[in-house]
């Protein structure tokens, strides 16, 4: 091959691969998005070049501008987008063309074309992915909330009521029932009505005769949408509402712990132990023990910056170690770089089994969902998140400790996303065998960092046992938080109970201390004014 040729060649190669900041440049998505679409099977994989490096086809950056026309346009959900990706092997030309003819058929069926606006019965199950059975078609149309009609002596329904037999199908499937979605039509039918007697209000500020009909079609289409969108946002923002709730706070809005305070870390010695660390590494600044030690103690004082600085540090000196591989990550998650963090994790879990990596990975596809107010996309990062939960317990069941801080750490994950929502309740038994597991462990002469870690992992497990019992009415509830308290009296739970917080109590007894040191006291032989020898 001659140079001109092989300059050709290289040129072709360029022109058909883009890399990954290509993409997010150009069609304004985050990376994190990206890796969803090719776990959902949206987009062809790319060419790994290296260990973090891969090029993308160029066509990834029009199927993602078609994933996004889909949604926005014809409601189509990633499911069916998909399919029909797959089904024209993600060739852009053949996607647009099908896409345009299922655009012109739906409008067709809005205004009433004959060839495409009626379906037969017959027909329903080919239309639907996976095609339910002939029984369940005939008792959903039975139910009412599918409307059909005769024509020519066969059974029809419109496009739209296929549409909202798909979605009824999708929900059945999906763990739904039928009376379900009877009560929701009713619901709906009652609030439509209630919007078609305010279009009908409003048909009587129309002046212009001339142009009624075309006035009377505009405001109908107006309203249609201004009340579906309004109401998808509605739901959406039910559905987000539902998570804040502050009792289920672990973290502070900063992204620190809720506990141990700063007093307490004072009291058991980090802020000493942390002195003599950076001293050791002045004078060894490759170290690995003494990093390691920084990041304990980073991680202690949720101290995110240094806990990542130290888990570079540690991955410069053993590269791809599983902890510091979790704790890099945990840390850009808590300093906000949630993308950043996930596809990190997403290749860490690669390397080998990694139960840590693998619930730091799920922390940050939930909490980066959740910061979207994307209902749906939280739903996807919940059920995510819980496989990753499930496998985390399983890799780490050989390990004790390490075992123990997995199952606490997906305690508290599931407190915090799937509880709310009544998805994965963490039952009693799990939360009080961890309580009673913890509470045996030895707590006396522990190095420092040992030390705080338990009494960390002790206030957690109380703080979630407290929370489950609280839902349930037990009114002992209190007498956990009231555990909570005695351990670190000046943490932000201990006054979070119904009662005193306990630095109040803290307080008061220190001033009742104080109180007894200033007073007059009584002279020794008791004859007051004497002073003493």
């Amino acid at each position: 091959m001659n140079r001109m040729e092989q300059r050709s060649s290289g040129h072709e190669t360029a022109s058909r691969y883009v890399t990954i900041k290509t993409i997010l440049q150009r069609t304004g998505i985050h990376r994190q998005t990206v890796h969803y679409y090719l776990r959902k099977e949206l987009l062809p994989q790319p060419v790994r070049t290296s260990r973090t490096s891969a090029l993308y086809q160029n066509t990834t950056i029009d199927l993602i501008q078609l994933i996004q026309l889909l949604q926005r346009q014809q409601r189509l959900s990633l499911e069916e987008i998909t399919a029909l990706f797959r089904r024209h092997n993600y060739d852009v030309r053949a996607i647009r063309a099908a896409a345009s003819q299922s655009a012109a058929a739906s409008t067709g069926a809005l205004l009433g074309d004959p060839a495409s606006a009626p379906i037969a019965i017959g027909d329903i199950a080919e239309r639907l992915d996976p095609p339910p059975r002939r029984e369940w078609i005939e008792q959903a149309l039975a139910s009412g909330m599918v409307h059909s009609e005769i024509r020519d002596g066969r059974k029809m329904i419109s496009a739209g009521s296929l549409e909202a037999l798909g979605a009824i199908w999708e929900g059945v499937r999906s763990g739904a029932s039928l009376d379900e979605f009877r009560d929701l039509a009713r619901r709906m039918e009652r609030e439509a009505q209630a919007e078609f007697d305010h279009f009908l209000n409003s048909l009587r500020n129309l002046n212009a005769v001339s142009e009624a009909s075309t006035q009377v079609a505009r405001l109908f289409s107006s309203l249609e949408r201004f009340g579906a969108c309004l109401r998808r946002e509605a739901l959406h923002s039910l559905f987000m509402q539902r998570l804040r709730l502050p009792g289920y706070l672990f973290l502070s809005p900063n992204r620190t712990y809720v506990f141990p305070s700063r007093t307490f870390l004072q009291r058991m010695g980090l802020f000493r132990e942390l002195d003599l660390i950076l001293r050791q590494l002045d004078r060894k600044p490759d170290d690995l023990a003494a990093w390691w030690s920084l990041a304990r103690a980073s991680y202690l004082s949720s101290d995110w910056v240094r806990s990542r600085s130290a888990a570079v540090e540690i991955l410069r000196l053993a590269p791809n170690d599983a902890g510091a591989e979790a704790l890099y990550g945990q840390a850009l998650t808590f300093l906000g770089r949630m993308p950043e963090a996930i596809a990190f994790l997403e290749e860490a879990i690669t390397h080998g089994p990694n139960p840590m990596a693998k619930v730091r990975l799920g922390q940050a596809i939930a909490l980066h969902a959740y910061e979207t107010g994307d209902a749906s996309l939280l739903l996807d990062a919940v059920v995510r998140r819980t496989r990753l939960a499930n496998e985390a317990i399983r890799e780490s069941a050989g390990n004790p400790g390490l075992h123990r801080k997995v199952r606490l750490n997906v305690l508290l994950d599931t407190l915090h996303f799937s509880d709310p929502l009544g998805l994965n309740r963490p039952v009693e038994k799990e939360a009080q065998a961890l309580y009673d597991e913890f509470r045996g462990l030895p707590d006396k002469k522990l190095p420092v960092f040992a030390g705080i870690s338990l009494a960390m992992s002790k206030m957690y497990v109380t703080y979630a046992l407290y929370l489950i019992r609280q839902q349930q009415g037990d009114p002992k509830a209190e007498k956990l938080l009231a555990e909570i308290a005695r351990l670190d009296p000046d943490c932000v739970l201990a006054g979070r109970g119904n009662g005193q917080p306990a630095s109040t109590v803290k307080a008061a007894k220190a001033a009742r201390r104080a109180s007894r040191r200033t007073s007059p006291r009584k002279p020794a032989g008791g004859v007051r004014g004497a002073r003493r020898g």
